[in-house]
């Protein structure tokens, strides 16, 4: 998969990640919060901004909100035009580092459609 690469800070990649695990399931808030932010109270408008700068990054018809309940990963699962990337492959296009295992699960979530 060819694109631009985008900054993606620690508390953006684990809202990003939650959302995908639970992909089609609806994620409230709280359980949002208590994934990226754990034992700590944060205002709302963190987790608003975390979600917009993700909308922003991937398109607005990636995550849903559900007024009142919370927030839904809706993009279908990418094709597997190209395996996911091997974590032991340390190459120049392999942007995240210290998160192999992050990077193995999303994209065993992304092909394999987690309910």
């Amino acid at each position: 998969m060819a694109g631009p690469v985008a900054a993606l800070g620690a508390r953006a990649f684990d809202a990003l990640a939650h959302l995908l695990a639970y992909q089609g399931r609806v994620v409230s808030k709280a359980e949002l919060q208590d994934a990226v932010w754990p034992g700590l109270v944060v205002e709302e408008n963190n987790l608003t901004v975390q979600v917009s700068a993700r909308r922003k990054l991937l398109g607005p018809a990636v995550i849903a909100t559900l007024a009142g309940r919370g927030y839904q990963f809706v993009a279908p699962p990418l094709a597997a035009a190209e395996p996911p990337p091997d974590p032991a492959a340390r190459g120049t296009g392999h942007w995240l580092f210290g998160r192999d295992a992050d990077l193995t699960a999303l994209a065993r979530a992304a092909t394999a459609g987690l309910p």
